[in-house]
């Protein structure tokens, strides 16, 4: 499921054919069926005249809709195609186009098109505006445009430093709507004053959406593209195709607390694989993922089920106390759902620090709507949409995986260096030689549970999924095994046995090359 592309641009002006023909040339590059041309500056007047029309078309079987009667000059002028899409605009303002989106059998989705005003006291219209619609909105909502201000500091380079009030007002209305930004590509900033003496570049334009929408169109995004010709940048929204995604494992520190979970352990480390230690070591994990997604205790939705569950036997407790307060047998049911309910409510509260990835919620807020709204824009942001290579610019989720492979197939299997080429680099400082037998002293068992005991057991999990809370907690039933693995890797690896006490450490400089030039020595 996809929506037709759509896009927004602050042309400045679009009196001009060239213009028009700009737009047209957009048009034809992302195949789009809806633009909104910001900026328009026509009189109210001049839309209504059919030559004018004629020549400001943009699609064959152009719809049009326009705030001319409330802006002058016109600030916002909407065009699509009305045989392929559908937009009935519900509310008009100075600064606002808000209506309904349609394509085909895709869903519909609320679509507001903004031009913000100059001024911060204008603003405050558009945002009262949008709040005030955002309320009856429970459709996917996408708000484009011009926002005339921006989020963040980093957002601004050249100029005077930006006022923690102008940063202020789009933060504040972003939070009180429940909107997130819309993951992008392309140009950090969107808006060149034109100026070389004092240049300044800030992004004005930005796509703003609601949680509905992310979970409708996960992978959706949007393209910042280079102006081309006046001096705002065009935004294309893009909803990609539902591709095939798989979750990533995750360990859930509260596991820990489940009889279940040691049960699964168990019979997971409890098989003997015939490998070496590494992969040995590698096949426990596996299977003990495995065996965890295949039962039903790992999944919120069934501790929520149980934390209910515990709810109930507590009233229900506390219902039957009050008949009889003094009874030792209704005050022991009542103590042990309390505890009950307790563990549950403490395992719930790790799920929600872990997952949101927002360290203030480990202060004991538990706001779901937030929660999953972070998870979604986490999601959404940290999804690659597109990647250039030499092989050009890759959007589909099979080309961007092999560029990645190639690149690091390049890199890692680079020509192998003359050691001739060697023979004129300096000799750096020896390595004292109190530190020798340190370098090449066999590591300890000790030394490995040191290293696994310093991690923070709250910390996120790591490239396997596990955490160090996973390691530390099981370190009686695992620890053999981690050490046998560890060990073997740096004795099986092309890792020369003994330091040498001139030995030199080279550093690129830049990219991987087999030129010296491109590599100098530094003391160790």
């Amino acid at each position: 499921m996809s929506l037709p592309t759509f896009a927004s641009w602050n042309v400045r002006g679009f009196n001009s054919p060239i213009k028009v023909n700009m737009c047209k040339d957009l048009i034809k590059l992302y195949n789009l069926k809806f633009l909104a041309i910001l900026e328009a500056k026509i009189q109210a007047s001049l839309a209504v005249d059919p030559w004018f029309a004629f020549s400001h078309n943009l699609f064959e079987n152009e719809k049009c809709c326009d705030n001319f009667n409330v802006s002058s000059p016109g600030r916002i002028w909407v065009k699509w195609d009305s045989s392929l899409v559908s937009f009935s605009p519900t509310f008009i303002s100075s600064q606002i186009i808000h209506g309904v989106f349609a394509s085909g059998c895709s869903p519909p989705i609320i679509i507001s098109v903004i031009y913000a005003g100059n001024l911060q006291e204008d603003r405050k219209d558009l945002w009262d505006n949008l709040l005030m619609l955002s309320s009856g909105i429970n459709l996917p909502w996408v708000i484009l445009g011009d926002y005339n201000c921006c989020r963040f500091e980093h957002e601004k380079a050249g100029g005077s430093p930006l006022l923690q009030g102008r940063l202020g007002e789009l933060n504040n209305f972003i939070f009180d709507c429940g909107l997130q930004d819309l993951s992008s590509v392309g140009m950090k900033y969107t808006w060149f004053n034109q100026r070389v003496d004092l240049p300044i570049h800030i992004k004005l334009d930005r796509i703003l959406v609601n949680s509905d929408l992310l979970d409708a169109y996960p992978t959706a995004f949007y393209k910042v593209d280079p102006p081309a010709g006046t001096d705002h940048s065009p935004l294309i929204f893009k909803s990609k195709s539902d591709e095939r995604t798989f979750s990533r494992f995750l360990f859930k520190n509260y596991w820990l607390n489940c009889d279940e979970f040691w049960e699964v352990l168990l019979n997971a480390f409890g098989k003997p694989f015939t490998a070496s230690p590494i992969s040995a070591f590698y096949n426990y994990l596996g299977d003990l993922k495995s065996k965890i997604k295949e039962k039903r205790w790992p999944f919120s939705n069934f501790l929520s089920g149980e934390i209910l569950e515990a709810k109930k036997n507590q009233m229900q407790n506390l219902n039957d106390i009050q008949t009889n307060p003094l009874d030792p047998r209704l005050n022991a049911s009542l103590k042990d759902s309390n505890k009950t309910l307790s563990h549950l409510q403490a395992n719930w509260a790790s799920w929600v620090t872990r997952r949101s990835k927002a360290y203030w919620l480990s202060q004991g807020e538990d706001d779901l709507g937030f929660l999953y709204a972070k998870i979604r824009s986490i999601k959404n942001l940290n999804n690659i949409k597109e990647v250039d290579s030499p092989r050009g610019r890759l959007s589909s989720h099979h080309d961007i995986a092999d560029a990645f492979v190639r690149y690091f197939k390049d890199l890692f299997n680079a020509p192998i260096v003359d050691v001739r080429a060697f023979s004129n680099i300096p000799v750096a400082d020896k390595v004292p030689s109190q530190y020798l037998d340190s370098l090449i002293a066999p590591i300890t068992d000790l030394e490995i549970k040191n290293v696994i005991f310093a991690g923070k057991a709250s910390s996120a999990p790591g490239p396997d999924g596990f955490s160090f809370a996973f390691y530390q907690k099981i370190w009686h039933i695992i620890g053999y095994h981690l050490c046998l693995a560890v060990k073997h890797f740096f004795s099986s690896s092309c890792m020369p046995k003994r330091a040498s006490a001139t030995a030199i450490t080279l550093i690129p400089k830049g990219s991987h090359s087999s030129s010296m030039n491109d590599y100098r020595p530094i003391s160790l």
